[in-house]
């Protein structure tokens, strides 16, 4: 059976995926955050140096008062509602490493170095791979609201594509092969209205 054959029989459907449907909370959350800045790679950078520099527990989580603190805004209720955006499970934290992946999709980077910057992240040790555990947790940041079951397919599908066993590590480009062929069940999609942004700079 040639290659072609192979990624053909383990290509899930469209139907059984599903294509993201309304926009997402995060988008309107963003300009409460930044006002009228664009968000650029050099932004996330410094907000999570940020984030890491009040995190003094040093757990990796982000209570109300540091988003807050770290976005230098007021404690209201449009910024409990922006929280709220990334907090999906109502855990009254935020995972600091989730919330920036999450925020960098909305970047007006390459698709392609939003998701090396996804897969960067949950490669600590820069071995150049990441664990099936962690293509999950990646899922989880790039979109909290994509079905628990969605992710798990979209995981199985991309270990089925390139034969890999349930407990080998994924490297990027197998990632990134498989993103670019289902972008539109994966990517986050949509634009910060400029209305959203106007609101907010006001």
């Amino acid at each position: 059976v040639d290659a072609s054959s192979r990624l053909t029989s383990h290509e899930p459907s469209a139907a059984r995926l599903g294509r993201r449907k309304g926009p997402d909370p995060r988008l309107e959350a963003i300009p409460v955050l930044i006002g009228g800045k664009k968000l650029k790679p050099d932004l996330i950078r410094q907000l999570y140096h940020r984030f890491v520099e009040i995190d003094i527990r040093d757990d990796g989580l982000v209570s109300f008062d540091n988003f807050c603190l770290a976005f230098g805004k007021p404690h209201n209720n449009e910024m409990r509602q922006a929280f709220r955006a990334f907090d999906v499970e109502r855990m009254g934290e935020l995972d600091l490493r989730q919330f920036i992946i999450g925020l960098s999709w909305f970047t007006s980077a390459r698709m392609e170095d939003k998701l090396r910057f996804a897969f960067m992240m949950y490669d600590e040790e820069q071995r150049g791979t990441i664990s099936k555990e962690e293509l999950l947790k990646l899922f989880v940041a790039t979109d909290p609201y994509m079905p628990p079951r969605e992710r798990d397919s979209h995981a199985n599908h991309i270990y089925a594509m390139h034969n890999l066993h349930p407990f080998s590590r994924i490297a990027f480009d197998e990632l990134l092969q498989y993103v670019r062929e289902f972008e539109d069940h994966i990517v986050p999609r949509g634009h910060i209205s400029k209305a959203a942004a106007a609101a907010a700079a006001a």
